[in-house]
């Protein structure tokens, strides 16, 4: 009877399985279709802020874009954080989750890497103290904002994702907003500068100081700083074999010579950006032009939120951050404005002695779905303590990290100047991540400032880690008066691309003060190259200029190719075979035209081709392996050699071309590029000869951009919540950024173009994304294809289609 009772349950499964499937299939759709439709946000409905002193109207175009009137900026603000909290809700709680280390709190384990980090940086205490120091004025101004927050997420049902997660978000707070502040430091500020610091200290106690330098040095490879500068031309010289001779060096002393193994490293892209002034004297107009496109990871939604904000003292228009008030990026009625990265160094590695006290911290990681973790951290006044692969101890002291810095981050003194004189006092109050703010006046005038908190070092430069006594420690910050900038150049051209800022200031060291582990000079090279070139700009040809795809740096490695291959001695080293692939690769890069191709086999070849280089020349003097160690625990951390400026060092080395300095695999440096190429060939090739003509940087190269929910859903399930990539014509090196790496697209995260002469009118912006964070919202990715397409279209909000009154009073929570 049972075996008989088995086979029928056997069988009735096997037989109503298709139905169970569909049920279940069809009650997920049904369950899925209601969290839509309750999450998806009821426009024109309006709202109450129990903090609001006056009525405020939210008027949004076709494409979501609001305009908000207010009758004073904290109203503004709070009606901001009301419209952030409605479309951005998911974005803004995630983004808090990460500063905080409590991502795997809802994804589990798999994120468990970056809670480590981010609970190691302790940021969550820093923001906590940040908000005890805050000056009442900003505190309100912060308040303000996430009354609007709460007020909104209150009203509405919570959003789509959150649904899906199952999880209840807690309330917005002036600390999660310096929550979201800190994670711009560590987008930005965090990961060139530490890494950097890590290599260039074990670079320096393995080889010594004047190793490190050479390989540090700023000038000479398309060095267009923005302060003149008389090095700027000038090659460093490769220390003289007294120093380093790896000829007469240990193999085993030296790097071991896998460079195909070793350089994809030196293919990542870092986080930069583009942005340039014109003055009067060179435009159409008579007035100045403004652009930018700052330069992140792609990802929907975009990071940015377009926004104006209206009020009887001030119009301001432009791009804000969700979890933040105010606008970042945009114009008023009379200064317009962009940013980028400055990569200077805010951040020291403290070298720990016995007399510095450490103590250790127990941190609990909840993980979704599984066991709690225990981990220790350790800490000391610096800041948090890590084991570095050395056996040394370090800690690590950051501006960052100081709430003194954290508890005046504000945009608002941008947001209301009205003068080019008040702009430029408005950025030496800026207390966020270190940045070029590049801007310009109706008025006619331009300008350039370096703006945040530069630690005032005593006794050491700050590019290696050192110990701290009476002789070396930080003494503050720098005055206001000793950052750099610039108004009204006679050039009128202003241009920054994340390229050396500042003169050098130790003929010795070469090295700048503010500038350290720049990604390019080679962007801004040919931005002004392009904007010298021409008599008078017009606002939209601006747009022209952000899309070049010129690449200077791809082409001094085509080069130093082609001048290999004509060297009789080094092509009478190769074999047959090798002279056969040799014969095939000149001749596609003699005939690249020097920019960023997709069907061409010599982008990607040359491409390569100085990755394997830099390893082949630079890792050898080094003498620093390129491995991954754990920073903290189980966290696997960047390279040790992540030195950004590479091409600098490496056209030195090639210029001398000093015997001592070459691996002694090598007969001579022209026998070591040929042989570079053949490693690039290979490795892209498989070995395989014939793909050599079939490469593609459109095949590498392609638009991925995606909602974390387009990550880590299966199939089918992935597809709403992503755009459709596409082979892109960009790269790093050129004004056209745009590249991916592990899996995410790094590129132009909005394209600006402001004409001082009509900031109203002829304001426009290329967007990548849309309005909303609701995946069937029709604002999700409407402006995607303009963006993709280069159809610009007006900064300012369009022709209102919904209206949100929002008004004093208890929040409704229905």
């Amino acid at each position: 009877m049972k075996a008989s009772l088995r086979q029928w349950i056997y069988r009735s499964v096997f037989i109503f399985l298709p139905l169970i499937i569909v049920l279940g299939m069809g009650g997920a759709w049904l369950y899925v279709k209601r969290i839509k439709e309750q999450s998806l946000p009821v426009l024109g409905a309006g709202g109450k802020i129990a903090s609001l002193q006056s009525k405020v109207q939210i008027h949004q175009d076709a494409k979501g874009v609001p305009s908000i009137e207010a009758a004073s900026l904290l109203d503004a603000y709070r009606a901001l954080g009301w419209i952030h909290g409605r479309d951005r809700f998911f974005q803004m709680d995630l983004a808090r989750r990460q500063a905080q280390g409590r991502l795997s709190e809802i994804f589990g384990e798999a994120v468990l890497s970056s809670d480590r980090l981010y609970r190691w940086l302790d940021f969550e205490t820093v923001a906590q103290q940040a908000v005890l120091k805050m000056a009442p004025s900003r505190l309100h101004e912060f308040q303000a904002y996430a009354d609007g927050v709460n007020a909104s997420v209150q009203k509405r049902s919570l959003p789509f994702e959150i649904r899906v997660l199952g999880y209840e978000p807690k309330p917005w707070t002036t600390t999660d907003s310096l929550l979201i502040a800190l994670h711009m430091f560590h987008t930005l500020d965090f990961y060139g500068q530490i890494a950097a610091e890590r290599a260039l200290t074990l670079i320096e106690k393995k080889r010594g100081p004047e190793v490190r330098q050479f390989l540090s040095s700023l000038t000479g490879f398309f060095d267009t700083p923005l302060i003149e500068d008389p090095t700027s031309s000038l090659l460093p010289v490769p220390p003289p074999a007294s120093i380093l001779d790896l000829r007469q060096t240990n193999t085993d002393e030296i790097w071991e010579f896998h460079p195909v193994e070793k350089v994809a490293s030196y293919h990542a892209p870092v986080v930069g950006s583009n942005a340039w002034v014109v003055g009067g004297e060179k435009t159409t107009t008579g007035k100045p032009i403004l652009a930018g496109d700052p330069h992140l990871s792609m990802n929907i939604p975009i990071i940015w939120y377009r926004a104006q904000l209206v009020t009887p003292d001030q119009t301001v228009t432009g791009v804000s951050l969700p979890g933040i008030p105010g606008i970042v990026i945009g114009h008023t009625k009379t200064i317009a404005w962009s940013i980028t990265n400055a990569y200077t160094d805010a951040l020291d590695l403290v070298e720990l002695t016995e007399q510095d006290p450490v103590t250790d911290k127990t941190v609990i990681f909840e993980i979704s779905g599984g066991s709690a973790i225990k981990e220790t951290f350790s800490t000391s006044s610096y800041g948090p303590v890590f084991t570095e692969a050395n056996g040394k101890r370090y800690a690590l002291q950051w501006a960052a990290r100081d709430p003194d810095v954290l508890s005046r981050v504000s945009a608002r003194p941008l947001n209301e100047a009205k003068t080019i004189r008040e702009f430029q006092e408005a950025t030496r109050q800026w207390h966020g991540p270190l940045l070029n703010f590049i801007f310009a006046s109706s008025d006619g005038s331009i300008g350039w400032q370096l703006a945040g908190k530069v630690p005032k070092r005593v006794g050491f430069e700050g590019r290696v880690a050192h110990p701290r006594n009476k002789s070396f420690f930080w003494d503050g910050y720098l005055p206001a008066d000793e950052m750099p900038g610039k108004l009204n150049p006679s050039s009128s051209i202003l241009v920054t691309a994340n390229q050396r800022e500042t003169p050098v200031e130790d003929d010795s060291l070469k090295l700048s003060r503010f500038t350290n582990n720049p990604s390019s000079n080679s962007r801004a090279w040919r931005i002004k190259e392009l904007l010298t070139s021409q008599e008078k700009w017009s606002p939209k040809e601006m747009f022209k200029v952000q899309l070049d795809n010129f690449n200077y740096e791809l082409s001094y490695y085509q080069n130093l190719f082609e001048i290999a291959y004509a060297n009789p001695e080094a092509l009478s080293m190769m074999d047959e075979v090798q002279l056969r692939w040799l014969d095939q690769i000149i001749r596609w890069v003699r005939q690249w035209n020097g920019r960023v191709t997709l069907k061409d086999p010599a982008y990607p070849l040359l491409r390569q081709f100085r990755a394997v280089l830099i390893a082949t020349f630079l890792e050898p003097i080094a003498g620093v392996k390129a491995f991954e160690d754990p920073l903290l625990g189980k966290r696997e951390f960047r390279p040790a050699f992540k030195w950004f400026f590479a091409s600098s060092p490496l056209n030195g080395l090639l210029k001398n071309r000093p015997l001592h300095l070459l691996h002694p695999k090598f007969k001579s440096y022209d026998h070591a590029i040929l042989l570079g190429m053949l490693d690039a060939a290979n490795t892209l090739t498989d070995g395989d000869e014939e793909r050599l003509e079939t490469l593609d940087w459109g095949e590498v190269n392609q638009t991925l951009i995606s909602h974390p929910f387009g990550k880590v859903l299966p199939g089918i399930l992935a597809e709403p919540f992503k755009v459709k990539a596409v082979p892109f014509d960009g790269d790093h090196w050129v004004p056209k950024v745009g590249t991916e790496w592990n899996g995410f697209f790094h590129s132009a995260s909005l394209r600006l173009v402001t004409n001082l002469a009509d900031l109203e009118g002829d304001s426009w912006v290329e967007f990548p994304g849309g309005q909303s964070g609701h995946f069937q919202s029709p604002n999700f990715l409407d402006q995607y294809a303009d963006w993709l397409n280069d159809q610009p279209q007006p900064l300012r909000p369009g022709k209102p289609e919904v209206v949100d009154e929002l008004v004093p009073g208890k929040t409704d929570s229905d």
